[in-house]
């Protein structure tokens, strides 16, 4: 039933090109169909809706505890900032940002393993020291780590990355992502882009803009303190999914 949803709603991508589906009304050509061969789109509708009780009631418990204990203490405290759209939303759009991200890495995962060069992007709350502490030099696509802290996050995936071959860019918020764009006559970059639940899917689209064959790896908890803690906390990854999609 996963495999059939996954292709009801990323026929063109998940099923490796286009497919060609006969309309009830006969007409070829089509890109998608909810109908898929059968009478009609009952069945998808169907599938969806198991698929979304699955993820909405079986998945991290303490994913729904989390969430909704944050929204109840947080509500007066964000409510005339304008994250509060960001920050504010409920869990089920949690969990859909989840399961699209996946998506997305499906989708794009052929782009991905075809580019010549590989870099892990992530935000600046993964950085082991504030902002005006930290040694990482500024270069045009970000900041580069110079491993100025044996327990940074960042130096981390840095030492990995000198290990296996790619470079690691912390890249602070509001940057231009165009950046990542193919220039002619130089390898064309592929990137792996790390970053908390609320943004990774919009800036999986930006990057798709600028043709930038991309993957992501959701922050394994929110922490910044420009959105979502007072004193800011050292975010992270889960190195273990990273070297899964760098290698598969």
């Amino acid at each position: 039933m996963r495999g059939r949803l996954f292709f009801y709603l990323m026929a063109d991508a998940v099923s490796r090109g286009r497919e060609n589906f006969m309309r009830p009304d006969g007409m070829k050509q089509v890109t998608y169909s909810l109908v898929a061969g059968g009478q009609n789109s009952e069945e998808y509708y169907r599938d969806v809706r198991r698929f979304a009780d699955e993820v909405l009631d079986r998945a991290s418990r303490s994913l729904a505890r989390t969430v909704e204990g944050f929204l109840r203490r947080a509500d007066n405290r964000y409510r005339w900032r304008e994250d509060r759209v960001q920050c504010m939303r409920p869990r089920a759009e949690y969990h859909l940002t989840m399961v699209g991200a996946e998506i997305m890495n499906r989708a794009f995962r052929a782009d991905f393993t075809s580019a010549d060069t590989r870099a892990v992007l992530v935000p600046g709350c993964m950085r082991g020291r504030p902002e005006g502490e930290c040694e990482a030099v500024k270069v045009q696509e970000g900041l580069l780590c110079q491993g100025c802290l044996s327990g940074c996050r960042v130096h981390q995936i840095r030492a990995m990355g000198l290990k296996h071959g790619f470079q690691v860019y912390v890249i602070p918020q509001a940057s231009d992502l165009s950046l990542w764009s193919p220039r002619p006559g130089e390898p064309r970059r592929g990137v792996i882009a790390s970053a908390c639940v609320t943004t990774l899917v919009e800036g999986g689209w930006e990057l798709k803009r600028y043709d930038v064959p991309a993957q992501c790896v959701l922050l394994d908890y929110s922490g910044c303190r420009k959105h979502w803690h007072r004193e800011g906390v050292m975010t992270a990854m889960n190195l273990r999914e990273l070297k899964r999609v760098l290698s598969g």
